[in-house]
């Protein structure tokens, strides 16, 4: 049977997957962790509202906790700064407000 990794090595194999053997994230792991930064709405608000009844969808806020979750294990083990979670970079922030060109 295989050997659980240690929270050291897990640490270790996520740096090396998100930066290499740098210390900041690689410009392709930028990308995957905008995208999961906004597919897992870190940036929104926790509870969600069923359009239907008005009420809190308890489903719903759930499954977007979970998101939440798996998103802050990552960044965790990245050992990224807190200020650095939840800032949109400009990129998100033109596509939320629709400045970007269609193209």
């Amino acid at each position: 049977m295989a050997k659980t990794p240690t929270r050291k090595e897990k640490q270790i194999a996520y740096l090396r997957t998100f930066c290499g053997e740098g210390q900041e994230p690689h410009v392709n792991a930028e990308v995957v962790l905008a995208d999961l930064r906004k597919f897992c709405g870190l940036t929104s608000g926790g509870l969600v509202v069923s359009p239907k009844s008005g009420m809190t969808d308890i489903h719903a806020t759930v499954y977007k906790a979970a998101l939440r979750d798996v998103y802050l294990r990552i960044v965790g083990f990245l050992s990224l700064e807190d200020e650095h979670l939840f800032q949109e970079n400009a990129h998100d922030r033109e596509q939320r407000t629709g400045t970007i060109a269609e193209s």
